[in-house]
């Protein structure tokens, strides 16, 4: 039986000033960057949804 789901919600915080464990080489936090890339995976996840 398949399921289906209708409704995905992600919730994310994300803080100025945090300490990232796996950014330890120093390089400056870019929240732009992790946002975009998030919203690049969820719409690749939803074009590959509406092919089948």
């Amino acid at each position: 039986m398949a399921v289906e789901i209708r409704e995905l919600i992600v919730k994310a915080v994300i803080t100025k000033g945090a300490k990232n464990a796996a950014n330890s080489d120093g390089q400056q936090f870019n929240q732009d960057k992790v946002v975009q890339e998030c919203v690049d995976q969820v719409l690749k996840i939803i074009r590959r949804t509406n092919k089948r």
